[in-house]
């Protein structure tokens, strides 16, 4: 906190309602906090100068370590996935993730370093998770079209080898495809159904 007084008179400082743990230096202003508790504080700092007085009034705002991570975990578990949707790998690596997030969260001397490798490895694997479920619905909606468009084509070589195409992409969402899978059907089959409508195979 600094000060300055128009007519050069002494200036003094005080300070009320700081946190336990803190500590305010009247002679220097000099505000410190090294193990700062998760909240939010209000501070009011007066500066005087034996006659006239003002008062500033701070907010601080304390956030845990284990906030981002827990706000992370929430969504994870919000988010409804169930493990027979995707591919053994991505959901093994999902749940290892979240298990030690949980754990971090347990501790009651979690540091920051602690949280912010945690919600770096719970965000990779989330992320592995939703792209899989994202491709997945992509395919589920290109299989949809496909087959509107495919009613409404001509017989032909092509509109067989579409529906080769459409039996594998079909069968790639019974079971479990990664997301490059899913992708590689999607476009396959997008080709496919292209190659009819323009006529590119001769029936």
């Amino acid at each position: 906190v600094t000060t300055k007084d128009g007519n050069g008179d002494k200036v003094t400082l005080s300070a009320s309602g700081v946190p336990d743990g803190a500590e305010f230096d009247e002679a220097t202003g000099k505000f410190t906090w090294e193990k700062a508790t998760a909240g939010t504080h209000k501070i009011t700092f007066t500066a005087s100068d034996g006659e006239a007085k003002t008062t500033k009034e701070v907010t601080i705002t304390v956030t845990a370590p284990t906030t981002a991570l827990k706000d992370l975990v929430d969504e994870i578990e919000a988010a409804g996935l169930k493990e027979a949707d995707f591919t053994a790998e991505v959901w093994k690596n999902l749940d290892s993730a979240l298990t030690e997030a949980k754990a971090i969260l347990e501790k009651e001397d979690a540091t920051e370093a602690e949280c912010s490798l945690a919600v770096v490895s719970l965000k990779v694997a989330y992320t592995a998770v939703t792209n899989e479920k994202t491709a997945k619905e992509e395919l589920e909606a290109a299989v949809t079209e496909a087959k509107t468009k495919m009613k409404a084509a001509e017989d032909g070589s092509a509109k067989e080898d579409a529906e080769v195409v459409l039996a594998e992409a079909e069968a790639l969402l019974k079971e479990k495809g990664t997301a490059k899978a899913y992708t590689y059907a999607k476009v396959n089959l997008a080709d496919s159904v292209a190659a009819i409508t323009t006529g590119t195979t001769e029936p």
